[in-house]
């Protein structure tokens, strides 16, 4: 099993349609990311 799962990362580090998608959803969450920082940040 975990050479499946292994085999399937490897994969997935070679899928630039794969890599685009996580490129758009880490610009989409680090406004969010950043303002729980702060928020964060101001409540101590």
């Amino acid at each position: 099993k975990r050479s499946e799962i292994d085999a399937a990362l490897i994969e997935m580090a070679q899928d630039p349609e794969y890599q685009a998608q996580v490129l758009q959803m880490e610009a989409e969450f680090a406004v969010a990311s950043w303002e729980a920082l702060q928020l964060g940040e101001s409540s101590v």
